[in-house]
């Protein structure tokens, strides 16, 4: 007998852990109405989608979404990055709250674009998630 699994969504995340481990996260997915997904967390994981370099580690991360999308029949991927991102160098490299977004935001598109052209069929959200002081106290759709 063949299961066929179903998860509505594809979580890619960058793998800190107060991102990966902090329930507010969970909760601020659940008020967002995105309930049935599963998530892969790899250190600067947008930054990898949005980036020049790293092609090998590029390719093997589209890799792996192809076969959750393959196996889990996903519609929709969430891309997910954050503030004081640890790859990125940190809130410290940039001069405002403001400009750190603005980065990010960009980062998200480029990140997006790659993953729908990749995979015309899934819908692409982009999230950016506040964290100060290790908490999550936001996480907002960034529209594209």
């Amino acid at each position: 007998m063949t299961i066929h699994l179903t998860v509505k969504a594809f979580i890619l995340l960058c793998a800190d852990t107060h991102l990966r481990n902090d329930d507010r996260f969970a909760d601020l997915l659940l008020q967002k109405g995105i309930v049935s997904y599963d998530f892969k967390s790899e250190v600067g994981a947008i930054k990898l989608l949005a980036g020049e370099g790293e092609q090998l580690a590029k390719g093997l991360l589209l890799d792996e979404i192809a076969l959750v999308v393959n196996r889990y029949s996903v519609k929709e991927i969430f891309l997910v990055s954050h503030s004081d991102c640890g790859a990125y160098g940190g809130s410290g490299k940039f001069s405002s709250d403001s400009e750190e977004r603005q980065f990010h935001q960009a980062e998200l598109h480029r990140a997006a674009s790659l993953v729908t052209k990749k995979f015309p069929k899934l819908k692409v959200r982009q999230f950016f998630a506040q964290v100060d002081s290790g908490e999550i106290n936001s996480l907002e759709e960034i529209e594209r």
